[in-house]
């Protein structure tokens, strides 16, 4: 090991490199040239070690769900406009679970929600237009979709599939740069009785 640098072990795994410390010179006129290249004075060393220590004690771990949320947020800041895609209730049949030697059982459902794309105010007018132009065709896909979704996709709290294959649905049809997200509102699924 090189004797100008010092391991530290420091929380989850990380190790922190730090240089031997060596005085400075005190003169005030010293060029950065003119100083040791293997020191940090004492105290910004033991400052950087409470700083990197100190972060360690608070940290929590990320879930996949709270870091898929503030992706979702972070690319949605700023001013969106909302454009009503309609309300949607669509009967479906979902396969139920079944062990591989048995047939498979279907359960009739029932879709319910209403859509909306999130847009720029400055997009607002073209979406809606599109929307207009090519309603029956909007339409047709959100039903193909939502008939296709499984039990999984519409069972999933944050139904990310779903709505993944939903903007893949809804973006050609409306303007693929000018969808930023989709809002479910009122979603909820079940058996028709």
């Amino acid at each position: 090991m090189n004797s100008r640098i010092n391991w530290i072990p420091a929380c989850a795994g990380m190790t922190v490199i730090y240089p031997s410390p060596q005085p400075l010179a005190t003169n005030h006129h010293t060029m950065p040239s003119q100083l040791p290249k293997s020191g940090f004075p004492t105290a910004g060393l033991l400052a950087l070690a409470v700083f990197v220590m100190g972060g360690c004690a608070s940290e929590e771990p990320v879930t996949l769900e709270r870091y898929l949320d503030e992706l979702e947020l972070a690319n949605s800041l700023g001013e969106v406009e909302e454009v009503d895609l309609g309300a949607y209730e669509i009967a479906s049949s979902i396969d139920l679970d079944q062990d591989a030697n048995t047939p498979a059982e279907s359960l009739w459902i029932n879709v319910r929600f209403k859509l909306y794309a999130l847009v720029a105010p400055e997009d607002k007018k073209h979406v809606l237009a599109e929307y207009e132009r090519h309603r029956g065709m909007l339409e047709d896909a959100v039903v193909t979709i939502c008939r296709k979704a499984t039990r999984e996709e519409l069972g999933d709290s944050r139904w990310a599939t779903f709505k993944s294959r939903l903007i893949d649905g809804v973006r050609p049809i409306l303007g693929a740069e000018r969808i930023r997200q989709l809002a479910f509102v009122d979603f909820s699924w079940g058996p028709i009785d």
